[in-house]
Parts: structure tokens; sequence; C-alpha cells
């Protein structure tokens, strides 16, 4: 079966999608699938960001631009885990599946199967929604037990608003002056130089289960809430919001502020009773693509 895997790659949209599609490129390993991915990228900066992030697939990818049409005219089914819609040219067979594996993807209401971990976007009947928690795939965490700092981790995931956002999220500790002995830590390049906190490498950092991880729904909620360690967690906005998987909130290591204005309201003293209600939890590690794989191996045996 010729599968092909496809998304939209631009600054406004944070790494989950690439990260759940080299995943999934791993986990297609049937002797029967041939699989290709195909990422549509916004610019250069996008190109190389993403070729950095596959350069152990290079045989199973295709890098293309907004001006150019990718035939795909002999395929059996296109997996897409995007936002925007890429620009495919597809062939007019009626046996082609179209699946989405993203709740919040524009073109939902035009795909045959939309597989998520929570709510989507969906407003068409004729569409088959598999939901569920299991289909979340995320990146286990890498703890250890004997790190004695006490420290505020800032997973906030990309986004071409992501500076703005960090340094909203470092204003509300600072300046109500919540956990003041904590280490405030966030990952990516030094943004924040007159600020007294802490950037590290994502790759390479450890957590602790003495920090406090802040999250910001997606891939970053899904990773902080399973690792078991006290999580904070907002959404961007309403939109984000309405689309989540609401079973991590049920998690005991948990705390869902709801959006980031309504975070930016709560006084300190709430912030704080919220905080000692949270416990450290068993982790949960993700057990891959496999839930979606199995899926879509029945959509294509149908």
């Amino acid at each position: 079966m010729n599968i092909a895997l496809a998304t939209f790659f631009n600054e406004e949209h944070g790494m989950g999608h690439l990260s759940r599609l080299r995943i999934l490129l791993d986990e297609l390993h049937e002797p029967n699938f041939k699989k290709k991915l195909y990422i549509q990228y916004h610019d250069n900066q996008c190109l190389e960001i993403a070729k950095r992030y596959f350069n152990n697939h290079a045989e199973d990818i295709v890098f293309f631009n907004n001006s150019e049409l990718v035939d795909l005219s002999e395929l059996d089914a296109l997996i897409i885990d995007s936002i925007q819609k890429p620009d495919l040219l597809l062939n007019k067979r009626e046996n082609i599946k179209l699946i989405s594996l993203s709740p919040l993807y524009e073109d939902n209401n035009n795909v045959d199967f939309v597989i998520s971990r929570g709510k989507t976007n969906v407003d068409n009947n004729r569409v088959n929604q598999i939901i569920g928690s299991e289909y979340s795939v995320f990146n286990n965490l890498p703890i250890k037990n004997d790190i004695d700092d006490y420290r505020l981790i800032l997973h906030i995931g990309g986004g071409k608003y992501r500076e703005k956002i960090l340094l909203e999220i470092i204003s509300i500790f600072i300046e109500k002056r919540v956990l003041p002995n904590y280490q405030i830590i966030y990952f990516g390049a030094k943004l924040f130089k007159e600020l007294n906190v802490i950037n590290k490498q994502f790759s390479k950092f450890t957590f602790s289960i003495n920090d406090i991880i802040i999250s910001s729904g997606g891939l970053s909620f899904s990773e902080a809430a399973n690792s078991g360690i006290k999580n904070i967690n907002f959404f961007i906005n309403e939109e984000h919001m309405n689309v989540r998987d609401a079973s991590l909130e049920a998690y005991k290591n948990v705390w869902n502020v709801g959006t980031l204005d309504q975070f930016k309201k709560i006084n300190k003293s709430n912030i704080l009773n919220n905080i000692q209600n949270i416990h450290v939890q068993k982790y949960n590690k993700c057990k891959g693509a496999n839930e979606i794989v199995q899926k879509i191996e029945e959509i294509l045996n149908e």
C-alpha cells in the first residue's frame, strides 16, 4: 500500500506535528507499506529546522515550498498532521482514504477520518471521528530523583508568539512573587538577559520530581501531565482549549488554569493554594503511535 504523510510547517505552529510524524514514520514498519512524508515549508528557516529534525529519515522525506504541487496520483491513503492545508495534488480515485491526526486541521470537515486524543473542530457528520487519550503521542521526559533544586520549568510550545508568551508567564511569577525561591528555566535560545531566568537545551535537560512544569496545551501538556511531575497548564486561547484532551485534567499532578488570559488574572494566594493541591504521580509512558497505526491498518483494510 502507498501511504503519504503530509504537513505544512511554519513558524506559527509548534513542533508537535513534526514530532508525531517522526514517531509515526518509525511505527509504520509493515513490509507492505510504502511510505513517504511530504513537508511543505513556509520559508528557508523552517526548511532548515525540519531538515535537522528529520536528519535520520532522509530517504522518507520530500520537502517542497509554497510554489510546488506534489502529485500523489498512485496513493492509497494520505495522513495529514497539520493546521494549515498542504498544497498537494491528488488524483480523483474514490478509494483514497484521507486521515487527519490534528484536531485543529483547517480542512477536517473534508477528510474521511480524524484520529485525535481529544475534541476536534469537525462539524460534518460524514467525517468518522476516532477519539481517545490512547491516541496521544508524546515524548517521555527524562527524570532523575536525586536533583535537590526547586525549579519552575517553562515547557512552552513553539510558534512565533512563543517569546511573548514566555515573558508573560515569567512576569506572573516574578511580579506576584509566587515561588520566589524557585529557579525559572525555559528552553531554547537566550531571550531574557535582563531577567533572573535560566535557558537550557531541551534535548539535554533532565527533569526532577521536585520540579513544577508550566505547559501550554498540546504536546507539552501531554508530556508534562504523563510525566507525573507537578504540572500547571494553560491554553493559548479558547479555540485551543476547546479541542483539548480533557482526560489529562483529571490527573492529580495537573492544575489546568484555563486560557493564558485567565491565568494572568489569578491572584498570588489562589495560585499558591492550587499548587499545594497538586501532587506528584506515577509516570505514564507513551507507548508510541501503536494505537494510531492499528487504526490506520483497520481503515486501509476495510
